[in-house]
């Protein structure tokens, strides 16, 4: 499941700490369904590479 949203600074109310708030995406990888939409199950030993909130070779699942 792939999702995007804004980053919320837990730190915004501390003083002296700043965090630059932005888009993040993130991949939530779960051995079932996690929600009513597209979902794919990834084959025994498969390994998947993440590279900044995306599968780096979707067409290129390595066997380990």
């Amino acid at each position: 499941m792939r999702r995007r949203c804004n980053r919320i600074d837990p730190l915004e109310k501390t003083t002296g700490v700043s965090v630059t708030a932005g888009e993040q995406e993130i991949i939530l990888v779960a051995s079932v369904p996690l929600a009513d939409e597209a979902w794919q199950p990834f084959g025994e030993g498969d390994v998947i590479e993440m590279v900044n909130g995306r599968v780096a070779a979707p067409d290129k699942l390595l066997q380990q």
